[in-house]
């Protein structure tokens, strides 16, 4: 799908913010070594003064995922098999540029709606419905005052133990074309659960985006819906 002039502006400005995120924790020096740019270069960029080509944007979104991921490392605390995100929900800016960077992949994909569970997932999907144009769908745990038809989904967690989600039926049409975000893919029992709202609305799946995800669920996931599973930090 091609982008318009406005998208194609916006894309080419998301590099830029994602850069200067980059540029509070990385030098100059660094992050040209990654992008093959000289630090010149780099710095009017990152200034506003020069604004990169489309294809030179794309090559510095893909690159830059990979530093990214390092600093989102340094806002989450791995124990054993919990994985505590606070520190990093409660970063916006960090937060954006990973809805940017998450943007990226989809930005062309016509996607229509960005379908999440609450809670942890709601900031990093609405960061990336707003940066692609979307509209957000929240699942719940529990039926909304007001609202009389609900999509329902049984979500099974690797324990046995289950709950029912809960979307208003209304939010999703057929033929919508959905991307599944959350914080965190461990077993991917809540994206599965997500994916079979989907299949019941009769909406296509385009694709599933995590920050943070565990090789085997990812592996499971990709397998199984036979849709891309971007993820950027990846967990053993």
């Amino acid at each position: 799908m091609m982008l318009s002039k406005y998208d194609e502006l916006k894309f080419r400005l998301r590099a830029i913010e994602v850069l200067r995120t980059l540029k509070e924790v990385y030098s100059y020096e660094e992050l040209s070594g990654d992008l093959r740019l000289s630090p010149q270069a780099l710095s009017r960029y990152v200034s506003g003064k020069v604004i990169p080509s489309l294809d030179r944007c794309r090559e510095i979104l893909e690159l830059m995922s990979k530093r990214l991921g390092n600093i989102i490392l340094e806002y989450i605390n791995v124990r054993e098999n919990v994985v505590d995100v606070t520190s990093l929900l409660s970063n916006p800016r960090l937060l954006r540029a990973v809805a940017k960077v998450a943007a990226t992949y989809f930005i062309d994909k016509g996607v229509t709606k960005v379908l999440t569970k609450e809670v942890n997932g709601i900031p990093i999907a609405t960061l990336i419905a707003d940066e692609i144009g979307a509209l957000l769908v929240v699942a719940r745990e529990r039926k909304e005052v007001g609202v009389d038809k609900f999509i329902e989904v049984k979500h099974v967690y690797p324990s046995g133990t289950y709950t029912y989600i809960y979307v208003p039926k209304y939010l999703l049409k057929k033929g919508d074309r959905v991307l599944i975000a959350d914080d965190l893919i461990r077993s991917g029992s809540t994206v599965r659960a997500l994916a079979n709202v989907c299949r019941l609305a009769e909406c296509e799946i385009i694709g599933v985006f995590a920050i943070i995800g565990k090789h085997d669920g990812i592996r499971a996931l990709e397998s199984e819906l036979k849709v891309p599973v971007i993820v950027i930090v990846k967990l053993s």
